[in-house]
């Protein structure tokens, strides 16, 4: 069962390898262009190409995915998910007021009984 569950993963890897090379394929470009779209990729510029192959320079949900389509099989997942963004700075602490916080979980220990008045 192990053997044919390797075999199963390697030539799903196989088949991976086609479809990515047939994605690259869709976009061969010639000469200046393909040299500087390589470099684009290699500096890690953002950038996406619209249906006719002309690439367009932004920082758009777009170019993101197409930034993050080289970096492996779990790409396909990008389409399905919102874009996530979270704040560059820290937020400031929440103000502390009296109302705001609460009393210890802790007893304070045991009390004196009261006296007794005779």
């Amino acid at each position: 069962m192990r053997r044919l569950l390797a075999v199963i993963l390697l030539l799903s890897f196989f088949c991976q390898a086609f479809a990515t090379a047939r994605q690259t394929a869709a976009f061969d470009h010639d000469g200046e262009f393909q040299a500087m779209h390589a470099e684009m990729h290699l500096e890690g510029s953002a950038h996406h190409h619209d249906e006719h192959g002309v690439m367009h320079q932004d920082d758009s949900l777009e170019s993101i995915q197409h930034m993050l389509a080289e970096a492996g099989p779990g790409t396909a997942a990008l389409f399905h998910f919102p874009q996530l963004s979270l704040p560059l700075d820290r937020s400031p602490a929440p103000a502390v007021t009296a109302e705001s916080v609460s009393p210890s979980p802790h007893l304070d220990g045991l009390r004196r009984p009261p006296r007794l008045i005779s």
